[in-house]
């Protein structure tokens, strides 16, 4: 009878390389596969400050890898500065990120029943741990979520970048500045407390002023006469179920079109209806792997230490509490990042 061997390169490698060699070159290909193409002595001369190499490397696993297709593969080096984008773009999708994060916390200590909702939240704001913290960052980021989303579409306008190509970029963009903001008003609601319920109460009652359906607008946002077990339901599923799946949808198309026709150059650099993403010279393309990637790395690690600071330094948190949700916060960053 035949036996069977049991393969395993590793082994192969140490009985030839030994066991130091074997360890380190099994080290760098698991990070390479991971980065997608980056390995190890590269992301050291990343982090350097060394310019990577030309032509790119990591150009095919970028387009070959799935999730990557939500990024161009490179950019024109003249939207990577801090004019004209303000970085807006990547920081709303960051807070849509961010907000379904913290929203996720909190649901696990959330019913939306008008019996025991009130009672969650003040629970949930003194008896789980890191509860307030989670709170507060949440409605932080839904506000600076709003604020963003405004700005973002503000300076579209004012630089022109909605016009041809980008006029159905330009479309998605006003779609989910509207989710924003349904999205904020159906949030509103689910404390459940006397100033969420009389806000959204006048909030539903200008329905009423719709064309022709405005009664029925009315009485279908409100779930009946008055705002109560069935209205709350229907503002919580819309505000983590239908809203939120929407905005996703949307923000992929919003990206995939960002990627077809590309960034929109300053005001005076791109004549309208020029296709820049097809046509940028290969000296002044910066790859998203690793050039970009690293910078929003280290936007996304700024962003949350800064959100971190306003709601246990400026938030007026007990010096205590706010001193170990720093620690801990700070401490979680760096382990990530």
């Amino acid at each position: 009878m035949a036996l069977f061997k049991l393969h395993v390169p590793i082994l192969d490698d140490i009985k030839t390389k030994g066991w130091r060699s074997a360890l380190v070159a099994t080290v760098d290909q698991t990070v390479e596969r991971i980065t997608a193409g980056i390995n190890i002595g590269e992301i050291r001369s990343i982090l350097r400050g060394e310019a990577p190499r030309r032509p790119n490397p990591r150009v095919k696993p970028h387009a070959d890898g799935f999730w990557m297709h939500m990024r161009p593969t490179f950019f024109h080096e003249q939207v990577m500065s801090l004019y004209p984008t303000f970085r807006l773009g990547w920081l709303t999708t960051y807070m849509l990120v961010f907000e379904t994060i913290t929203g996720l916390f909190l649901m696990l200590w959330y019913t939306p029943s008008p019996d025991i909702a009130y009672t969650n939240m003040l629970s949930l704001l003194s008896n789980v741990p890191f509860g307030l913290f989670m709170r507060d960052l949440h409605r932080l980021g839904a506000e600076l979520m709003v604020m963003l989303v405004l700005l973002h579409m503000l300076r579209t306008f004012v630089t022109g970048s909605y016009k041809k190509p980008r006029q159905f970029t330009w479309f998605t963009g006003g779609v989910l500045l509207l989710l924003t903001l349904f999205l904020s008003f159906s949030g509103y609601l689910l404390p459940w407390d006397q100033l969420a319920l009389w806000a959204v109460t006048i909030g539903a009652s200008m329905a009423e002023a719709t064309p022709v359906v405005g009664r029925e607008v009315n009485l279908l946002v409100r779930g009946g006469a008055d705002i109560g077990a069935n209205g709350l339901l229907r503002f919580y599923l819309l505000h983590v179920f239908a809203l939120p799946l929407i905005a996703f949808i949307f923000v992929g198309v919003h990206y995939y079109k960002v990627i077809i026709h590309g960034h929109s150059l300053p005001p005076g650099a791109e004549k309208v209806g020029e296709d820049t993403a097809r046509k940028v010279p290969m000296e002044r393309r910066l790859y998203f792997l690793p050039d970009v990637m690293t910078r929003e790395l280290f936007w996304t690690v700024g962003w949350l230490a800064l959100m971190v600071f306003m709601v246990t330094w400026a938030a007026g948190m007990p010096r205590w509490s706010r001193t170990k949700c720093c620690l801990v916060s700070y401490k979680f960053i760096f382990i990530i990042f």
